[in-house]
């Protein structure tokens, strides 16, 4: 393959990364979970689904909330 070329999609060549978005949606850091929310809607990655809904709907953070609904929408 010519690797002077990117990916075709956002999410081309990341899925091997997915169980690592999942481990840090559930690390318990505000941070890192709401940017494993944005980076798991980003590359539709639609293993993390489950999770994603539980922080949605019940995560302490208001900010992981939000980005866990915004990754969702990007499932759909």
């Amino acid at each position: 393959p010519d690797i002077t070329q990117g990916p075709k999609s956002a999410s081309e060549g990341v899925k091997p990364a997915v169980g690592g978005l999942i481990d840090a949606l559930n690390d318990g850091f505000e941070y890192t979970q709401s940017n494993a929310c944005w980076a798991s809607g980003y590359t539709k990655a639609e293993e993390a689904t489950s999770d994603l809904e539980l922080l949605a709907d019940s995560d302490s953070s208001e900010e992981v909330q939000n980005a866990a609904q915004y990754a969702l929408q990007q499932l759909e």
